[in-house]
């Protein structure tokens, strides 16, 4: 019995050191080929235009958010330095 353990157990470590990891290499050219084929598609466009929609949409927002901030600085800066009118 512990010969039949002891099989196996060698047996299980030759097959998992024989087993290696596969990873697909893709050269540089290949990738641009198979994207401007991918980006061609109407999936493609429109994966991509939401990307940009995306973009320019959070982008839009950041400035908001900056231009509300400026101004209220603004205004809390006029109080703290109010203009004296000659009366």
């Amino acid at each position: 019995m512990k010969r039949i353990i002891l099989s196996l157990a060698i047996l299980a470590g030759l097959f998992s050191l024989a087993t290696t990891k596969v990873i697909a290499e893709v050269k540089d050219a290949e990738f641009e080929q198979k994207l401007k084929t991918y980006l061609g598609t109407e999936q493609g466009k429109e994966l991509i235009g939401g990307v940009v929609e995306n973009y320019f949409r959070e982008k839009q927002q950041q400035a908001a958010k900056l231009r509300q901030e400026r101004e209220a600085k603004e205004v809390e800066d006029q109080f703290k330095n109010p203009v004296k009118l000659p009366f």
